[in-house]
Formats: structure tokens, sequence, C-alpha cells
């Protein structure tokens, strides 16, 4: 918590930055491959970190696709192979392509004139087809390169090569052999119908059939793990497949500065290089993205963790109605120059208050100080933008107002963490946040807001999904409880029980939701179908009744297996101590048992009345209704506001019971237990 609290300031001064420009963003792709995402990467981060706007595109697809995509103007820049220029242009005769520097020129000038296609500066590493052999047989027979190779298996050296049918048919090994003056035989060689390199990398390295080299590309991460050494085409037989960053002219054109920001990236890059980074994705199973951050970091090409590229992200988001790409608004631009600057001076004092003061009420003052800041000056952005009586127009809250207020909500949580509020404090501090943001909502402050537009269409519904939300979720919880609470009594007092009942609950509880809402519509469209009665209560195969079902069976499991939790770690000096002073079993159930069980009885109903809340939300899939209506009808009207309005509410409503139910059992943990006294 504290690395993310000291990084609030930068955050805070970087989202503060100069408005965002309003030119196009870059579309940034790449090929399937990790390498080629990992450096896609690279250089989208380099771009964001110099205030160009960037869209993540990577690994739409092979080369033929990318390639398609690039000149359909689709995408904007991806890393492309020199090599490949001689299949674009249906020239791979030419030795140039063997040649690094030729091949890039040839290359840079066909592509620019056939397709306006700009060659920024290339790497200097080839990942073409090589051969590898095993370490310890490389040191014992000196082998270097492919001319060593070729003299060591011409001499008699004992070769076992694994490689794809590609390799072995389409003319490559052929013409490795002629280069170099060696021939394989067919003993001599494993060939795999797939043959991908990590396969061959791992044969070669495990002696799989006495294995001990393996076709392998240039910059492949696992060489090196695998303790192969990979030999060098000292005859340049195979074309030069070395990563180059292409991109369209009339990008380059708008942002003509691209160019120096990916000169020194490119330049840093060798074959040594592009293995270890491939390792840490292809190997050690990383990110693409996480390796390209660090890379960048260590080499002081992107600050504070990358956080430079929040300078550009938007404060809101502009749209002429609810469904078209919005266009994104800087503070500077959507604020008078004193209301921005009096923003930005609290949100500076709120991030010298988390990085400087250790108080923990002046942080929270601080916190939630930023938080209404934050919010005032978002709904100002919105009534600037909107027209008196617009009806249409859309105001969002941009991505540099989520960040803020992630970071200032982080904020407010480490300060209440540290202060360790009882649980009447912390439930009084929910209600006060829930009454100040119900007199904003009620006096109309973020009525301009896009999330308030669509409430203001749904005004009539919105009660109607909400009160059937909470029914859905608490109505389930009770039958559970009713059902649950007796049903962990039964496994407690009956151990041989538990593994049965708390098993086929597990299963139960392992159903995806949607799945198990769609097996229950069956049996019960059945039965309504044979009973009216059934029918006339409302159980049909659709509607509430498979979803209360569900959410019923769903909640089972928390609550039966807190309930032998709880009686379980009852004393048992306490309930002997009981019988010997003459209470019933049933007296010590009631009034030693589930008072001391009962904290961890209510800790199992919260998990379930969250759980609840969020479920419900699918309900609305199969006619159960709920806040769920609108995120579904958001998301099937591509209205992203539309599924706020129904995802906050269910967010505040987990969020208020988690407290609520916290607080209580915090209230039970703490409240003395006294026995009530035996019957005469």
């Amino acid at each position: 918590m504290s690395k993310i609290l000291k990084s609030l300031c930068a955050v805070v001064l970087l989202a503060l930055g100069p408005a965002p420009p309003l030119e196009a963003a870059v579309v940034v792709s790449s090929k399937l491959s990790s390498e080629s995402a990992m450096l896609g990467q690279m250089i989208r981060l380099l771009l964001l970190a110099e205030g160009i706007p960037t869209v993540d595109r990577m690994r739409i697809g092979a080369t033929p696709v990318v390639r398609q995509a690039l000149l359909a103007g689709e995408i904007d820049l991806y890393i492309e192979y020199t090599g490949n220029a001689g299949l674009f242009f249906n020239d791979t005769a030419d030795p140039a392509w063997k040649d690094l520097d030729r091949g890039y020129e040839l290359g840079a000038r066909l592509d620019y004139a056939a397709n306006r296609i700009v060659w920024l500066t290339p790497a200097r590493a080839s990942n073409a087809w090589a051969l590898a052999v095993r370490s310890d047989v490389a040191q014992a027979y000196h082998l270097r390169t492919m001319s060593d190779f070729g003299r060591w298996v011409a001499g008699g050296g004992h070769v076992v090569l694994i490689c794809s049918a590609e390799f072995a048919n389409a003319g490559t090994l052929r013409s490795l052999e002629r280069t170099y003056g060696f021939v394989l035989r067919s003993s001599q060689l494993i060939v795999l119908a797939g043959g991908e390199t990590a396969a061959t990398i791992a044969a070669a390295a495990a002696g799989t059939n006495g294995a001990n080299t393996a076709m392998v590309y240039g910059t492949d991460g696992g060489i090196a793990a695998a303790r192969l050494q990979i030999l060098e085409d000292d005859r340049h037989d195979q074309p030069v497949y070395a990563p180059v960053p292409v991109i369209r002219e009339t990008v380059l054109r708008q942002y003509p500065q691209i160019a120096a920001i990916v000169k020194p990236l490119m330049a840093s890059f060798d074959r040594e290089t592009l293995q270890q980074l491939n390792a840490r994705v292809q190997v050690n199973g990383e990110s693409d993205e996480a390796v390209a951050v660090e890379y960048l970091k260590n080499r002081g090409w992107l600050k504070s963790g990358g956080l430079a590229a929040v300078i550009w992200l938007p404060f809101v988001v502009f749209k002429t109605n609810r469904i078209v790409p919005g266009e994104p608004r800087g503070l500077q631009q959507v604020l008078p120059a004193w209301a921005a600057l009096g923003f930005q001076a609290v949100l500076l004092l709120t991030a010298a208050v988390a990085v400087g003061v250790a108080d923990a009420k002046r942080r929270l003052i601080a916190a939630l100080g930023g938080v209404t800041v934050l919010a005032l000056a978002v709904a100002a952005a919105a009534n600037a933008l909107t027209p008196a009586g617009d009806k249409v127009i859309r105001v969002a809250p941009g991505a540099a107002f989520w960040v803020l207020l992630i970071c200032l909500g982080l904020l407010a949580t480490d300060a209440i963490t540290r202060m360790r509020p009882g649980p009447l404090v912390r439930v009084l501090l929910l209600a006060l946040a829930i009454a100040i943001a119900g007199a904003a909502l009620a006096q109309g402050t973020f009525d301009n807001l896009s999330v308030m537009r669509e409430y203001a269409v749904n005004a009539g519904r919105f009660p109607v999904e909400l009160w059937r939300h909470i029914w859905l979720a608490g109505g389930s919880l009770i039958a559970a409880v009713i059902v649950g609470m007796p049903l962990g009594i039964l496994c407690h007092r009956a151990p041989r029980l538990q593994p049965p009942v708390l098993g086929t609950l597990n299963i139960i509880q392992t159903i995806p939701a949607i799945a198990l809402f769609g097996i229950l519509m069956a049996p019960l469209g059945a039965l309504a179908a044979r009973l009216p009665a059934a029918a006339a209560l409302g159980i049909r195969g659709i509607g509430a009744a498979p979803a209360v079902v569900a959410l019923f069976l769903y909640s089972l499991l928390p609550i039966v297996a807190n309930t032998v939790v709880g009686l379980r770690r009852v004393s048992h000096a306490a309930v002997d101590a009981a019988l010997g002073v003459g209470m019933t079993p049933r007296q010590v159930l009631s009034g030693i048992e589930l008072p001391l069980a009962l904290p961890v009885i209510i800790t199992g109903i919260r998990v379930v009345l969250v759980q609840n809340i969020g479920m419900v939300t699918v309900a609305a899939l199969i006619g159960g209704g709920g806040l769920g209506t609108f995120v579904f009808q958001g998301i099937g009207q591509t209205a992203v506001d539309l599924v706020l309005l129904g995802a906050i509410p269910i967010v505040v409503l987990a969020f208020s019971a988690s407290v609520l139910l916290d607080a209580l059992v915090e209230v039970l943990d703490r409240t003395p237990f006294t026995a009530p006294e035996s019957a005469p």
C-alpha cells in the first residue's frame, strides 16, 4: 500500500498535465508472436510517454492479417521483419535479403514506393531460421559457426537434428547443406509435423531420441535456458529477418517525432538482448507488457513506473450522442483557467499529504477533500460542455478522472485502516458518504453527466429494478439461512453427514451462474405447465423463480460451512458446564452454542449477501429483472453509461452490505457473553 501511495503524487501531477491533443491516436499493433507483441508494447509506451495518444491492438493475427490491416489503414504501426519484404514483393531470390543493411534499404524503398509505408530503424539482430547445438557438444567440438558445423558433420560427427517438416522440405535445410558442404541422412533427422521451435529446443536439450541439434529462430528465448549454442550463419545463406517498425506515411507526417523516439529503442537490441527478453516471456511466463515496462524503465526511457502516460489521459469524454465514439477533452479545455488552477492546487496539496504526512486523520481529510473537488470538477466540466436544454449530448468521466478517483480511494482506505475506527464509526462514515452523495444527486449537481442522463431516461424503471435486485438478493439469502443453519447444526451433530452434504454443495458452487440459471429453466417451466397453481405463484421457466432458486443453492455452502465451523469452535468446557448445571441440549444450543458461533455464521451471511448482490446481475438474462437489466441493455446498445447506471448501484449495495455486516460481526465479537441461567 505504501508504494502505491508514494506514487500518488506522481499520478496526480501527471494526470493534471497539458490537455491531450485532439489528433487521432496512433494504432499500434503486432503479430501473434510474443516478441512482436513485446516490441510493440515498448513502442506504444514510449509514444505515450512522449505525449502521443495510442490505441493498443496487439496480437491481431499472423503476418498476412497484420500486413493487410496496415495497408487498409486499420492499424498504423507494427513490427515487421526485413526478410518478409521478399515475399511481399515476390522477389525472394534477390541476394540483398541476406544482408541486414541491404535488405533493409531494398525493403524500405519498395514498400514506400508501392504503399507509402515507412520503415523506421531496424534492430541489429535476425530472427531467421538457424541451427543450435547443445552447449556440451559445441564446446567439445569447437562449434561456433555453420562452417564449423559443416566440417564436423562432413567429417563423421554424430548429429541428430530435430526440425519442422517445413524446414526439412521447403529447401531451407538443403540450402544450408549446399552452402556449408554437409549432408544429413534421414536417420539423422527427426521431423515434426508442427515443428514449433519450443518443441525442437526442448527435445534437443533433453536429448530426445538422441537429438543434439535443433532448428531455432535466432532470437528464441529458450535457446540460452536450454543450454544450446546457436551457430552463426557466417556465409549468409539465410535471409535476415531483422525486427523493424513500419508505419503509414500519413501518420508519420502527423507525428514526425516518432522516428526519433523509436530509433534509440531499436538500436538497443542485439540478438542476445532479444533472446533474454524473449526468455522472460516464453520461459518465465511474464507478460510481454510487464517485460516492456521494466526494460524501458531500466534504460531510463520510462519514468514513475510508466505513469507518465497518464499525462495524456482525458479528463472527460465528449460525445454528440450516447453511442458514437467520444472525443477526449483535457482539464484546461473544459474549465476556466481559475477553476483548473484551483483544482490542481487542491490535488497537489492532497498528493503532498499522501507522501509527506503520517497522521491518519489528516490523510483521510485530504483524501475526502480530493474526492470532493474531483467530483465537483467533473460536474463543472459536464455543465460547461452541455448546451442549455440539450438532451442528446453525453459527457462522461475520462480515464484521468478514474485514475485519480482510484488513487484517492486508496489514500482514504489506507487512512481509515490506520485509524482503526470502531464498528459504529465505520457505519457512520458510510452513512455520511451516502448522505452527501445522495444530497448532491438530489440537488442536480451531476445532472449533465452521461450516467445521470441515462438515469433521467430510466427514472421510472430504476426504483423498480433496484427494489427487485434487493428482493432477489435478500430473499434468496433469507431462504438459505432458514434452510442452511439447521442443516449446519445437523452436520455438526452428526459429523458423518458433513462430507456428502458439503461435497454436494461444493459441486453446486462450481457451476457457473448463467449455466445454473439455464439448467433450472427447464424443470421450473415444466412444473409451471403441469401445475397452474405454481404458475400463479410466479414459478416459471423464466423470470425471478430460476434466479431465486439458483441464488438459494449458491448461498447454502457458506452458511452451512460457517455454521459448522462456528459451532465447532465453541469450547467443549462451556458446553459441559452448561449441561452440568442442568441445561437441556436445546437450551445449550440456543443459549450457549449459537450465540458463541454467531460471529462466524454472520461472516458467512456477509459472504453470501455480497455474492448474491453481484450474481443477481445475471438474472436479467432470464427475465429476472434487477439492475442487471440496465447492464445488459447497455451492452446490447454499446451504451457504456447505461452499463454504469446498473453497475455503480450494484457496487454501492455490495460495499454497504459488507461494511454493515463486518461491523455487526465485530460488535458481536466484542460483546461479553453471559450464559443464561439454567432452568430450576
